[in-house]
């Protein structure tokens, strides 16, 4: 988070210089010649120079250090979705920040600049998707987010049509694949059930179920 600053000091003197002081506008200081330090919280700081010679001349310089925070961010969005189906994800930052890029990167090849993009994979399996955010200062985090693509499941008739007498009644006799969770029969009439995978029919006149 935030980052390291290396000054260079660029004092000339006559007189040698015999003490160095610099003040961060933190709390902390350093007597080294060109110092490097560690801002752990963004803001605006007052930076000092004081140089002292042999004669007991001193000199100051004032200079101000805007520090930004590195953006924090992660990804929301299903671990789990269909094949084909177009997916939303979003960016989130912790914190506000202003001037930020987004990269993101879904695994299949596909790319996004945009904060919230949609996604849609034309195979099933496990994906990784990378998310990079930058403020205008180059500073960035990173998150990654797990998807994983799964097929849409199959149905298909074991007999079609199927021929009954009329007011007779028969079972539709179904072929399934997949991680099947529910089932939705239309049209309901004439059936026994219509959220049960292989339903009792007794249709009056031809009937196409769904």
């Amino acid at each position: 988070d935030t980052g390291l600053v290396t000054f260079k000091n660029f004092t000339l003197s006559n007189d040698p210089v015999v003490s160095t002081i610099w003040s961060f506008g933190d709390g902390s200081s350093s007597t080294d010649v060109a110092p490097s330090h560690f801002f752990g919280n963004p803001g605006l700081y007052s930076i000092d120079l004081t140089v002292t010679t042999e004669n007991q001349c001193t000199s100051s310089y004032k200079d101000t250090v805007r520090v930004y925070k590195t953006p924090e961010v992660s990804i929301t969005g299903k671990d789990t979705i269909c094949i084909n189906s177009s997916e939303q994800f979003a960016g989130v930052l912790t914190a506000p920040d202003s001037t930020i890029t987004w990269q993101w990167s879904f695994g299949n090849g596909a790319t996004s600049q945009v904060q919230n993009p949609s996604v849609s994979y034309s195979s099933a399996g496990d994906f990784n998707i990378q998310l990079t955010a930058a403020n205008k200062l180059g500073c960035s985090g990173s998150a990654d987010h797990a998807v994983n693509v799964v097929p849409l499941p199959t149905a298909a008739p074991v007999t079609n049509p199927i021929i009954i007498i009329s007011g007779g009644s028969a079972q539709l006799n179904m072929s399934y694949s997949g991680s099947i969770v529910s089932y939705s029969w239309i049209p309901p009439q004439n059936l026994e059930c219509t959220d049960c995978p292989q339903p009792i029919a007794n249709p009056m006149p031809r009937t196409d179920y769904i």
